[in-house]
């Protein structure tokens, strides 16, 4: 797996979990609350070598 495909995924991970916000209550929503560690772990990949 590459930069590039790891992003990829990352992103869809995030996406989920937003997609599933939007068929749960507003107070048990966590996509948003995610996206700090999804920044954390896309800096991280960027910051490999390939």
């Amino acid at each position: 797996m590459d930069k590039k495909q790891a992003l990829e995924a990352m992103e869809r991970i995030f996406n989920y979990c937003e997609e599933i916000d939007l068929h749960i209550p507003e107070d048990e929503r966590t996509g948003y609350n995610m996206l700090p560690d999804v920044q954390l772990v896309e800096q991280y990949i960027l910051s490999k070598d390939d």
